[in-house]
């Protein structure tokens, strides 16, 4: 199964990244005001440059923390829709969807 990420990084400002992996590279997204710990709440992601696959396991020098990991299930993944649902180790959400029409994720 493909896996996912999510890391909170302090770059220029402090945001969570969404990493989902995708054609041998980890496709990602910044979620400025961080993944929601609530059912419903929506979060603005800003897609970004793709990864390559070891950023999934790199955490470290105060910048790049892993906040939750694992597998993910896709149900859709088109030019204007993305939805999964997410097999993580922690407290991260249960599923996700992206819609590229709005520029806008929406965790659940």
């Amino acid at each position: 199964m493909p896996r996912f990420v999510v890391q909170k990084h302090v770059a220029r400002t402090l945001h969570d990244d969404f990493r989902l992996e995708k054609d041998s590279v980890f496709k990602n997204w910044a979620v400025s005001k961080g993944i929601p710990d609530k059912v419903g709440v929506r979060r603005l992601a800003v897609q970004a440059d793709d990864h390559n696959l070891a950023m999934g396991e790199f955490a470290g020098a105060d910048t790049i923390e892993i906040l939750d990991r694992g597998t993910y299930r896709c149900t859709e993944w088109t030019d204007d829709r993305i939805s999964v649902g997410l097999k993580g180790l922690g407290k991260s959400v249960t599923s996700a969807s992206y819609d590229s029409w709005f520029r806008k994720h929406t965790f659940q």
